[in-house]
């Protein structure tokens, strides 16, 4: 492929000049013309993988083998796992193989740096892949590869809860293996040796003798317009560009809309409550007996967690009502201390897709803004650990339906959207790194 063995060409010019860019004693050995043809050779490189290998998968496959079988030690190129057909990944998995019980530091050491964080990816996007291998990830318990056990049943759970009722520190190891094998027989396991309703990492709770998921079995990607995905990146830096394959995913989906749509003044803080997402009726396999409207106040939920709304039987929100940390009704929240224009959303709704998500990008970890993280139903991407939210009226678990992040409108973290509904109410919690 002519673009591919240009980027190759480009990429080794690029490293033999960054080499002699060693600096000794405060000064860089590199010429001011080298400088910039560095400078140069890179943006050049950048723009080809951009534009040139990325749009394409099989020639984003082809470019990852052969960094692979070159022993590639630029960390970025493990980006390029999301860029490949689903069909390329037991391929880029059996390249990745020798690194698969090393840890980062003996990867590195022995020149398989993108084979490690290439199995990261690749423990999110296909988990099945590592089933085959369970006792070299067993042997080696290693916590970096905790996603790699989703969805594998019964095999080995005896080893795990052995390990797991050992007085050892590899007990919540073993715990999070066992929640993450999506076998009844295993979360019955943890319930009984726990004495726990709820498992956190696997999103289930025990109800009258049945385990339920916290969450819809379906899931779909909340997926921009062409328009505004092509008008985003002429302007967007390039590391924010939003050309990974999760948000382009073929077939046709439902009309939403997400942001813009400010709203009446909040009654606590005077700030205009913020549009977050509006959820059509029906959408199969999403229980919903309206359409729902999501809205949130962007600086109350500042010092709120969660902030509550009610909604009426249209499915618009009513009115919010606080139950979180810093608020008190009586003497309301203190913003004088907040830079209010750091925490400004966009006024402009996107017009947008519910498009069904292939198992490829069913659990999704990677927060960096290459991804569409923007999801409704399925599993949540937590940002800092489970948090399911119960509800204030009935104490109930919520049912989580959808989580907000992306370039078009970067929020800095992840936005969740829980709903009950048995009392109509809805919780937004907002997380940060």
């Amino acid at each position: 492929m002519d673009a591919v063995n240009e980027y190759l060409r480009l990429l080794e010019a690029r490293t033999t000049l960054g080499q002699k860019s060693v600096v000794v004693g405060g000064f860089s050995q590199l010429s001011s013309e080298e400088q910039a043809q560095l400078v140069r050779l890179r943006q050049t490189a950048d723009e080809a993988l951009r534009s040139r290998i990325q749009p394409d998968p099989e020639a984003s496959l082809s470019l990852l083998m052969t960094l692979l079988d070159r022993r590639d030690t630029l960390g970025e190129h493990r980006r390029l796992v999301d860029y490949v057909p689903a069909h390329g990944l037991p391929r880029v998995f059996e390249s990745c193989l020798p690194a698969l019980a090393l840890d980062h530091k003996e990867a590195e050491a022995a020149g398989l740096h993108l084979h490690h964080l290439t199995l990261n990816k690749l423990q999110d996007q296909a988990p099945e892949l590592f089933h085959d291998h369970l006792p070299a990830l067993f042997r080696e318990k290693d916590w970096s590869r905790f996603d790699a056990w989703r969805g594998v049943g019964l095999r080995m759970s005896g080893e795990l809860r052995r390990e797991f009722e050992r007085p050892s520190v590899d007990r919540a190891w073993a715990q999070g293996c066992l929640e993450r094998s999506d076998a009844v027989e295993n979360y019955n396991f943890l319930a009984q040796a726990l004495g726990v309703h709820r498992l956190d990492e696997a999103g289930m709770e025990l109800k009258d003798g049945q385990w339920r998921a916290l969450y819809p079995d379906v899931c779909y990607h909340i997926q921009p317009s062409a328009p505004d995905l092509t008008a985003h990146n002429m302007t967007a830096p390039t590391h924010m560009h939003l050309d990974d394959l999760s948000w382009r995913i073929a077939g046709k989906g439902l009309p939403a809309e997400y942001w813009g749509h400010q709203g009446p003044p909040c009654p606590h803080c005077g700030t205009n409550l913020q549009h977050l997402l509006t959820i059509p009726k029906p959408v199969p396999g999403i229980m919903l007996d309206t359409p729902l409207t999501f809205v949130v106040c962007p600086y109350c939920m500042i010092g709120d967690r969660p902030t509550i709304f009610v909604h009426d039987e249209h499915g618009l929100p009513e009115r919010p009502e606080y139950h979180g940390l810093g608020f008190d009704e009586t003497r309301g929240y203190d913003f004088s201390d907040l830079d209010q224009d750091a925490y400004k959303f966009p006024t402009q709704g996107f017009s947008a897709q519910l498009v069904a998500t292939p198992p490829r990008w069913l659990f999704q970890n990677d927060f960096s803004d290459s991804q569409n993280m923007n999801r409704l139903g399925g599993p949540p991407s937590w940002l800092q650990g489970p948090e399911w939210e119960t509800c204030p009226k009935c104490q109930q678990s919520m049912l989580f339906l959808f989580q907000l992040r992306d370039g078009l409108a970067y929020t800095n973290g992840i936005i969740y959207g829980f709903w009950c509904a048995s009392c109509r109410v809805s919780a937004i919690l907002n997380t940060y790194t």
